[in-house]
């Protein structure tokens, strides 16, 4: 019984260790593209709808390349597999239509700066990316 509650107990701390770690991969990626995102639209000049486009994109390639090196690295082969990074980005395609959504909506019909707005965005999707690609992009016994 002893041991049965000691292995749960490192399971549940793995999987924690491992949120903890999408996370702050997570953070980076905010970062990224929110960068991104005004580069594109302060000085370049772009439509911010068209600019956060692109800026998720690059956040979604960061993600990936620092989630495959680190959070999931006992899963990954050590490289960049183009399957993975194609599953990685199948994954994110509904967090990039539901960001949007979310941003143009915020901004259009709400009032939201499109700054703000782009944060809320990032914070609803991210438990879909994190729970889809524990599940398929880096799934158990894959390696």
């Amino acid at each position: 019984m002893c041991s049965l509650w000691k292995l749960r107990c490192a399971l549940e701390h793995r999987h924690l260790r491992r949120l903890v770690r999408f996370g702050l991969v997570g953070l980076s990626g905010v970062f990224v593209n929110m960068g991104f995102l005004w580069l594109l639209t302060e000085v370049m000049g772009f439509y911010y709808i068209l600019s956060s486009l692109v800026a998720v994109e690059l956040s979604i390639i960061s993600n990936f390349l620092l989630n495959n090196a680190w959070t999931f690295r006992d899963r990954s082969l050590g490289v960049v597999r183009l399957t993975a990074l194609a599953r990685y980005n199948l994954v994110c395609a509904g967090a990039i239509v539901g960001s949007t959504t979310i941003l143009y909506l915020l901004t259009t019909h709400m009032g939201a700066h499109y700054l703000v707005a782009n944060l809320i965005a990032i914070t609803v999707t991210s438990l879909w990316n994190f729970a889809a690609n524990a599940a398929w992009t880096w799934r158990k016994g894959q390696s």
